[in-house]
């Protein structure tokens, strides 16, 4: 395993996706917190939210790290609407930090001057919610650092953040979040647009327990390092979604679409969508789509530990040299997934799981998918594709039918809010209905947060 960087900061940089119980805004969502948190009359401060006290930024505090310096253990930070300076470091400290408005209307920047959130040291969980955290830059973690600590981001986007540092640029490590020795946890989060310079585009983590729901990582590159010292060595972009290394991961209705490990000659990338070692690797109701490695697992590259694929559609992944799936000595459980259209081949370093458990090789038939023009992918399942109802019967989907296969299957189908509006995605197969859709309070459009039921849906 890597050896623990230097110097104990690390940071966190979060971003906050809508709520996927319904069309609510921040402050509605934050009334149902506070009907929620009251037990015999006594309310939970930390479980409220800005519905609750707390310390008010800018109002109060001039800055988000000022607040966090005045807050004791389990107090709650308020952040007001606007744009925001890092870095912020919570050092053996439980606090509740919020965006009052929600993620689109609360930006925390990093000014390429650190981890835009460092979290060290909290052992009880610490939770970011509510907030856009970007342009962090670090040689780890880039937007968020985690050290020692039990951290949970709800309805985060992180974006446009490096793990990378200095004016010789040694090698960094998860541009967006990176992790050690922690637990973390997911929930309705997007992490896109973010570079390693060598492993983990979008998530590092090292000796760390990792749980995801309705996760986005999209647009993220490891890229490769040369490194002359005595002679040069070129290390390969490894896991540009996600590296994980002595890690512990549980990911449902994930969504991984064009991650970049990049080559060059000499370097060994691998994993595109994913890269482990050592770790243990549980995904349901996943996609993997137009991932792409240099030398192997244009999705998943796997060494060692174990991985479990349970209705996932893992198609169009490419790799110069090698397949979707790279699995050397990890023990393998696949059901219901669907293998299609990989560069290279499908899978390698396991038997045929075709025709066996559900495992298909069959045309997805999206909803909209053309090669050549990836601003137009829409990832829904058509009304004609063959992964409707086709995952494992022990799932449900919202409607209580069995599960399709990917993102858009299972009960978490439902909890696509990726524009942060309050508006969850339509989850069910075939076109936006105009008819029915926007009554239900679904979005037509999850990527502009302009465009809502009653506003051009």
């Amino acid at each position: 395993m890597r050896a623990w960087p230097r110097g104990g900061w690390f940071l966190m940089m979060a971003v906050i996706v809508g709520c996927s119980a319904g069309p609510e805004s921040a402050v509605e969502r934050s009334a149902v917190l506070l009907a929620d948190a009251e037990v015999g009359g006594v309310l939970a401060p930390m479980e409220l939210g800005c519905a609750g006290p707390s310390l008010d930024v800018p109002e109060e505090y001039a800055t988000i790290q000022l607040a966090v310096d005045a807050a004791a253990g389990g107090d709650v930070i308020c952040v007001g609407p606007g744009t925001h300076e890092g870095p912020v470091s919570i050092q053996d400290k439980v606090l509740w930090i919020e965006g009052r408005e929600g993620a689109n209307q609360t930006e925390v920047l990093g000014l390429h001057a650190g981890s835009t959130f460092i979290v060290a040291g909290a052992g009880t969980p610490t939770t970011i919610r509510g907030l856009t955290i970007r342009d962090g830059r670090a040689m780890h973690g880039g937007g968020v650092a985690v050290y020692h600590s039990t951290v949970t981001l709800q309805d985060v986007r992180i974006r446009g953040c490096q793990a990378r540092d200095g004016a010789d640029d040694p090698p960094g490590y998860g541009g967006g979040l990176a992790a050690w020795d922690s637990e973390v946890r997911l929930e309705r989060v997007t992490i896109e647009d973010n570079t390693a310079l060598v492993d983990g585009g979008g998530v590092y983590v090292e000796d760390t327990t990792l749980v995801m729901e309705n996760v986005a990582l999209r647009h993220n590159q490891a890229l490769w390092y040369e490194a002359c010292f005595i002679g040069c060595v070129i290390v390969g972009g490894t896991g540009a979604g996600i590296y994980a290394d002595g890690a512990q991961i549980d990911g449902t209705n994930v969504w991984f679409e064009r991650n970049w490990a990049a080559a060059s000659e000499g370097a060994k990338p691998g994993g595109g969508a994913l890269y482990a070692r050592g770790s243990d690797i549980r995904l349901t109701n996943a996609t993997m789509v137009g991932n792409t490695a240099g030398l192997s697992g244009g999705a998943i590259d796997i060494n060692g530990g174990s991985l479990s694929l349970r209705n996932v559609a893992l198609t169009s992944n490419e790799t110069l040299w090698g397949e979707g799936l790279t699995v050397l000595g990890s023990a393998v459980d696949i059901s219901h997934t669907v293998f299609w259209d990989n560069a290279g081949g499908d899978h390698s370093g396991i038997p045929d799981p075709i025709g066996q458990d559900g495992n298909l090789s069959v045309d997805p038939l999206w909803l909209q998918f053309d090669e050549d023009d990836f601003a137009s992918w829409d990832l829904h399942l058509s009304l004609d594709s063959p992964l409707i109802d086709a995952g494992d019967p022990a799932i449900l989907d919202p409607d209580g039918s069995p599960s399709d296969i990917g993102a858009f299957g299972g009960p978490g189908a439902a909890g696509w809010d990726r524009d942060l509006d309050g508006y969850p995605a339509w989850w069910h197969p075939g076109p936006y209905d105009p008819a029915v859709d926007p009554g239900a309070g679904w979005d037509c459009d999850d990527g502009d947060p302009d465009v809502f039921p009653g506003s051009g849906c």
